[in-house]
């Protein structure tokens, strides 16, 4: 947790409840003219990732078959065991289900990162994070080798999720205004001046890419001495509409760029722009 003298002050217009929403970037984020303007900023990226589930998911063979063609690629393997369960309404039972292996490959840096499990697999880049182009590159590269053990196979959930670290400067006081580069944060009544921790969750439809976008935001453990460290992650996700060749779903993938770069322009305001480019 972040150190108890790291406080968040008590502002913010988020509305909460069934209409939940964004601030317009008119309302409460960066204006149009940066929104409009060349180039892009520079993220605070700390993990960005593609993701393919496949429909049906992968048996435990299946899985293995993944870990081995992705191995060429990523060296350095671990293993983990995932267990889940299966909720009968009908009979009020619970049904454990056998836990499954998850592995996590990684380059001989330890930043490009593949994960293969029951649902599919993803490629990520930890900091220092290179380009979108860089991971998709990869994340196409792997997907190649995975198609020549699981040919065929429609996916289910197609995904890319940035997770950035916004680091706040800290008053004498211990206080971080982070509205002040957070546009989207909680409100809170005037009693309360300032808060030690809190979470922040979201989801959205983009209908220009038929995806669905889910936003969470929370203070994360202090990185930088003086500031305080909050989390904004972007996880942009298509279930519908999805192609069935994997050149197809590549092309969808390419297009989730601009929605998610335009959602992270709105999500902060000028001045945190303005110190990340």
């Amino acid at each position: 947790m972040i150190p108890s003298s790291c406080h968040l002050q008590r502002k913010g217009n988020l509305l909460l409840g069934d209409r939940a929403k964004v601030p317009s970037a008119a309302e409460n984020g960066a204006s149009p003219e940066r929104l409009k303007a060349e180039g892009f900023p520079v993220a605070p990226i700390i993990e960005a990732i593609m993701e393919v589930q496949f429909a049906g998911g992968l048996n435990a063979s299946e899985v293995d078959a993944v870990r081995d063609a992705l191995a060429k690629f990523y060296p350095d393997r671990a293993e983990t065991r995932q267990t889940g369960f299966v909720y009968d309404i009908a009979t009020e039972a619970f049904d454990l289900q056998d836990a499954r292996s998850v592995f996590r490959l990684s380059g001989n840096d330890g930043t490009e990162v593949a994960i293969v499990g029951p649902a599919g697999f993803s490629a990520s880049q930890l900091t220092p994070y290179k380009s979108w182009e860089v991971l998709f590159e990869r994340f196409a590269r792997d997907w190649e080798s995975v198609d020549t053990v699981l040919a065929c196979r429609l996916a289910s959930r197609l995904a890319v999720r940035y997770v950035n670290r916004i680091d706040v400067p800290m008053d004498e006081h211990g206080t971080a205004e982070y509205e002040q580069y957070i546009a989207s944060h909680i409100q809170l009544p005037r009693s309360i001046p300032t808060i030690h921790d809190f979470y922040l969750r979201f989801a959205l439809q983009l209908p220009e890419i038929g995806a669905l976008a889910t936003v969470q935001s929370a203070v994360m453990p202090q990185a930088v001495e003086g500031k305080a460290s909050f989390a904004l992650d972007i996880d942009v996700a298509k279930t519908e509409g999805l192609a069935t060749d994997r050149a197809g779903l590549l092309k969808q993938l390419s297009s989730f760029r601009a929605s998610k770069n335009n959602l992270y322009r709105q999500l902060l305001t000028d001045k945190a722009l303005g110190e990340f480019r």
